[in-house]
């Protein structure tokens, strides 16, 4: 093998450093794991922090009006929350921690955008989306449908704000 020839034309010395790099590069690499294990743990406990923080929003609910002389009532969720939270912690700006527990008032406040289909498959039974714009904090709160068919056979519509986001899809 090449590296095997190569090692046997250096020097002494120069062996002794590459030893050197070498566990440079290794101690380098533990370093790096651990600060990476030590964000994710941070992560993880800001999350559940933030979650139960949010708790009270599951007993929440508005009622938005969403063009064409409609109103939908509109809940918290679980799933929800935790999206929420995602969003906040890994993609999205606008919110501050401070914000988390009043989302029921910051969709009060929002205008409504639109209502669209979904333009990917989804496995979560979710069927459509409304958009919200809260144009203080320059986000949109997207309200995610699902459908249940209940025992009597009767369909049954729930909406719960799913996430937020910096931007929405655009038109299909």
């Amino acid at each position: 093998d090449k590296l095997k020839a190569v090692w046997h034309t250096l020097t002494a010395r120069q062996r002794m450093e590459l030893d050197d790099a070498k566990e440079h590069c290794q101690a380098r690499e533990i370093v790096n794991k651990q600060e990476g294990e030590t964000q994710k743990k941070e992560k993880e406990t800001a999350r559940i922090k933030h979650l139960k923080r949010m708790e009270p929003l599951l007993e929440k609910n508005q009622i938005r009006y969403v063009g064409n002389d409609r109103h939908i009532k509109i809940g918290f969720s679980k799933k929800g929350n935790k999206h929420i939270v995602d969003d906040f912690l890994n993609r999205t700006s606008g919110l501050t921690k401070k914000d988390l527990p009043e989302l029921h008032q910051a969709l009060k406040d929002a205008e409504f955008v639109r209502s669209s289909e979904l333009y990917k498959d989804r496995s979560d039974n979710i069927q459509r989306f409304y958009y919200f714009k809260d144009k203080e904090r320059n986000l949109y709160y997207n309200v995610a449908e699902t459908a249940k068919k209940e025992k009597s056979g009767k369909v049954k519509l729930e909406r719960f704000l799913y996430s937020k986001t910096n931007n929405i899809p655009a038109k299909k």
